[in-house]
């Protein structure tokens, strides 16, 4: 849960359900539980959310839209920082809970009260200030709680710079400690501490961007929160020109518009090319619409796919093989529109993080804590090795990408890739999306070219507003070239040759060459991509347009 961040993850935010790149807002799903508070065994319903996802921070780092709430109890207002406790747990915390110091703090939010807690329970440093932070979030429009609580963290702030190793953790120490001081009208220190602080900026970073922006403000005797977003200039910014700061663009003209089709019914962005490249299967939980690219006039027909959770086409074009959520394998006929159960696999209760690949005569299916192999020659279904982390559900953790040319699976597992070789049961490689990101997942995609021989990887970094793009070796993980760019909820996709690499990084989709050199074109959408994929072939790209459920097929033309 939220509170259980650690302090270098500060804008990071914990991606729950992946969702689209929109007008700055929150996702979540609540869902009304009971509990039952410690030490007085009072029952109580409260509401807690089952998922969680926000896009987007301020510039100290509050999730816009808000924070994870925490249940408290309505008789001690003992505060829930974990989902359970241990009977040991509950004991060494009963004279903190009872005692009269913490009972007069029911008036304060609750992760102040989390804070309290923790200060006295042997938490980290970092931990405790990063909770006293998620505390000032909570009262942002209390002026009275938020100076108190704002004070309470800048006294602490120079202690923790000072202990901190990591510049980069350093810097975001530095500049939340400027943004707070501006925040509570300390306007003259604020102008000359980030004066002080942009003398070691780097001048094109985004840091040094948002620096210059909070001396005007300071300078303005301007107390208001600002957006990362707001404040990098975002929505002006010429995504194309900042590519060509850092990789060279051989060209901008090579997208041309083949096929556009939108459907009001559909629901999500998941896209697969048949085998021949000439279809689009285009699919959402409950229904398949096939764009086919010899003739792109014709409206597809829509075929119901109830709890759909993943296909793969079959050669010939004509059939296919769809898990569905409620444990079923399938053939669908396209043309007789009618389906068959051809084996039984464990129910996919979140087909969202559903992955499917072929390596040879097996069809590799992945999820949460599943990975079974179809055998389309003996027709049969064996489960595959998975991580003890993984199959125990400790943590968040999902199969997220499968290779098929090598016995590989990627799984995200706390700011961690893993290659997982599935025949020998064994770890390949453990590419570390964000060493800063080790207890929430940073929002990342990953793809494997068409033989393997590379994974491609693009996560949020700790910088602002800021992802890094990073191309392994598909087997041993070895590094083999990286690069930034900035945005968000990013997206990549590879071509079949190598030739391309799509990365979608919020409004904006860059195509680079495989060595991550350079930019061969650039073009945004004001909706951002929700999918991408290329055909087998590479010649032809498609997307889905954030919210308006149009999918577009565009020829490349070199």
């Amino acid at each position: 849960m939220a509170g259980q961040n650690v302090w270098a993850v500060f804008t990071a935010v914990a991606v729950v359900l992946p969702l689209l790149h929109a007008p700055m807002a929150t996702a979540s799903t609540p869902v009304a539980v009971e509990m039952t508070c410690p030490y007085d065994g009072t029952k109580f319903r409260t509401t807690v959310l089952a998922s969680w996802s926000t896009w987007g921070s301020d510039l100290d780092h509050r999730p816009t839209g808000g924070l994870w709430p925490l249940a408290e109890c309505p008789t001690n207002g003992f505060v829930f920082l974990q989902d359970k406790y241990t009977e040991e747990e509950l004991e060494r915390l009963r004279p903190l809970v009872l005692s009269d110091e913490y009972q007069a703090l029911k008036t304060e939010v609750t992760y102040y009260r989390a804070y309290w807690l923790r200060q006295r329970t042997g938490a980290s440093r970092e931990l405790t200030s990063l909770t006293l932070l998620q505390a000032t979030w909570q009262v942002a429009h209390n002026q009275e709680k938020y100076a108190r609580y704002v004070g309470e963290l800048l006294d602490r702030l120079p202690s923790d710079i000072r202990a901190e190793t990591e510049q980069n953790k350093v810097l975001r120490l530095r500049m939340l400690y400027g943004e707070l001081l501006r925040r509570t009208g300390r306007f003259d220190e604020a102008k000359d501490y980030f004066q002080d602080l942009l003398s070691d900026l780097k001048p094109d970073s985004n840091e040094s961007i948002i620096t210059k922006l909070q001396i005007t403000l300071s300078d303005k005797r301007d107390a208001k929160p600002r957006s990362v977003r707001s404040a990098l200039g975002k929505d002006k910014e010429d995504h194309e020109r900042w590519w060509r700061r850092v990789a060279p663009l051989t060209s901008s003209d090579i997208f041309k518009a083949r096929i556009k089709h939108e459907d009001p019914y559909m629901y999500g962005g998941n896209l697969v090319w048949s085998l021949s490249g000439r279809q689009l299967h285009w699919y959402s939980p409950e229904r398949l619409l096939t764009l086919d690219l010899d003739a792109p006039e014709t409206k597809p027909e829509a075929i119901s796919l109830p709890n759909v959770a993943g296909l793969l086409p079959l050669p010939g074009g004509e059939k296919l093989i769809v898990a569905t959520r409620r444990g079923s394998l399938e053939q669908l006929d396209l043309r007789s529109r009618q389906s068959s159960i051809i084996a039984t696999i464990p129910p996919l209760v979140e087909p969202i993080n559903v992955v499917m690949a072929q390596n040879g005569s097996d069809v590799v299916i992945g999820a949460n804590g599943t990975l079974v192999a179809f055998d389309t020659k003996a027709n049969q279904i064996r489960n595959l090795p998975l991580p003890d982390f993984v199959q125990n559900r400790s943590g968040k953790s999902s199969v997220r990408r499968i290779s098929s040319a090598a016995p590989i699976v990627i799984i995200e597992h706390r700011g961690h890739l893993i290659g997982w070789d599935y025949r020998k049961g064994q770890t390949a490689f453990d590419w570390v999306t964000n060493p800063a990101l080790t207890v929430v997942m940073p929002n990342t995609d990953a793809a494997f070219s068409g033989d393997g021989s590379r994974l491609y990887v693009i996560s949020e970094t700790v910088n602002h507003f800021e992802l890094e793009i990073a191309a392994l070796n598909g087997r041993s993980g070895e590094v083999l070239a990286r690069q930034n760019t900035r945005g968000l909820n990013p997206k990549i996709s590879v071509s079949k040759d190598l030739q391309f690499i799509a990365v979608a990084d919020g409004e904006s989709l860059t195509i680079l060459d495989n060595n991550l050199l350079f930019v061969v074109a650039a073009i945004t959408h004001p909706e951002g991509f929700n999918a991408m994929a290329f055909s087998p072939d590479g010649r032809y790209l498609a997307v889905v347009f954030g919210f308006s459920r149009l999918v577009a097929v565009y020829a490349i033309e070199p």
